[in-house]
Parts: C-alpha cells; structure tokens; sequence
C-alpha cells in the first residue's frame, strides 16, 4: 500500500481538521493505488523455445487479396487463406497444427486455392520435417 502524503495532511489539517485531513489523504491513497496497478503491465510472454521464428509477412497484399476475394470463398478456404497470410509459408502439417483442421482437408483448400480459377496461394519453399527428415512443401499468398 502507497503512504500517505504528508504534504497533503500538513496542508489540510490546519485548515480542515485533523479527521477532514487524513479523509482526503486516504482518499489520494487510493487513487494513486489505482493508477499505479493501471501502469502496471503484465510480463512478456516468454518465447516458445521448440519453435522456430517465423519469417516477417507483408500484410498489406495478403490483407488486399483476402478482402477482394473473401465473398466468394468458402469459409474453410477463408482460414487457410488467413492462416497463410497471418503466418507465411507453412506446409500442410503445420498448416493442420495451426488451424486445427485435418491434413486431408489442409491439403484440399490448398489446391483450390492453388487452382487458376482462384490462384491466391503459390509454392515458397521445401523444408525439411525435423521429426521425419523428409522434404515438405511449403506454400504462400501470392505476393508475399
């Protein structure tokens, strides 16, 4: 708890009384307790540290295609496109982990949205799976 403010005490006390003086001092006590835990800010979370930093997106395209073509897309196709676009190249396991959508259906709004009748998402990259050691596709948003 803060301590009084004694300034304030010495300069009402005179003039208010003693009980008046320690009233406005508790009540100051208190609104400065209150800003204080409003400054207070929670800790950072701590970084994970079995994953690997992800690469910085451009958001401004992906944030474009996705508000251009979001009326005509299913809502499945919709959170992989913005799980791409939030996140940058995943392959379609982490895609999975990620959304939390099975890897076969991952696999089948990657390719509609690869098809040239929609054409949103491209191929990045190969990575290697660290549990496996096979070679898997990575996939972005166009553009990015």
């Amino acid at each position: 708890m803060a301590k009084i403010n004694l300034d304030i005490y010495y300069k009402y006390r005179d003039v208010l009384g003693e009980d008046e003086a320690m009233k406005l001092c508790k009540e100051d006590q208190k609104k400065r307790s209150k800003e204080d835990q409003k400054k207070r800010t929670p800790p950072p979370p701590s970084p994970d540290l079995f994953l690997p930093p992800m690469p910085e997106t451009l958001h401004g395209l992906a944030n474009k295609i996705d508000s251009r073509y979001s009326q005509r897309l299913t809502e499945t196709q919709r959170r992989v496109l913005r799980a791409y676009t939030e996140l940058g190249a995943l392959t379609d396991l982490e895609m999975e982990e990620a959304i939390g959508m099975r890897n076969t259906s991952v696999m089948a709004r990657r390719n509609e949205l690869m098809s040239p009748k929609i054409n949103l998402v491209e191929f990045s990259h190969n990575k290697i799976n660290p549990h496996t050691g096979k070679v898997n596709a990575a996939y972005r948003v166009k553009g990015n």
